[in-house]
């Protein structure tokens, strides 16, 4: 079978061509796969990572303002704090987190997340205890309560040393 020029050259311009769509055709997978993927970050990924940054800080300032609870007794823009953390905030912020984790796709993250959460939980009903021994500014003459408030600070929430 003899290929003549004019065979040769449908033949490549043909080659050519599919070459193309083929091209064209990847391209387009490409492109909506990385549009996917940056849909997926801006929606779950960096909210949720700012979710969980906005978590850390609240675990430090709960850390801070229970320690301020029992160590500055007239303090009360701190305790007005500490009670918005326990009554808002963490409540606001956990169905935030939850909301987010629903679409995340690495299941042990969840596990993760709920481990730290339910710590936290853990630590919130200790400063609770905390903040209904020293309610009132007379508490903190009550020797008892004082050192059982301070007690409970050094057990759960300041560090070993």
């Amino acid at each position: 079978m003899k290929f003549t020029i004019r065979k040769r050259i449908y033949l490549s311009f043909s080659l050519l061509v599919s070459l193309f769509v083929i091209n064209a055709i990847f391209t387009v997978v490409t492109i909506n796969y990385n549009k996917k993927l940056s849909k997926h970050i801006s929606e779950v990924l960096d909210p949720s990572l700012q979710a969980l940054e906005n978590f850390s800080t609240m675990m430090i300032e709960s850390k801070m303002y229970s320690t301020n609870w029992v160590f500055l007794r007239a303090n009360q823009e701190d305790k007005n704090a500490l009670i918005k953390l326990h009554t808002v905030d963490f409540k606001n912020l956990k169905s935030q987190l939850n909301r987010f984790s629903m679409d995340w796709q690495n299941k042990n993250w969840i596990d993760s997340l709920n481990n730290v959460i339910a710590g936290f939980e853990e630590l919130l009903l200790c400063e609770k205890h905390i903040m209904n021994s020293l309610m009132k500014f007379e508490d903190y003459d009550d020797a008892v309560r004082k050192f059982g408030a301070e007690a409970q600070l050094e057990n759960t929430i300041l560090p070993k040393t």
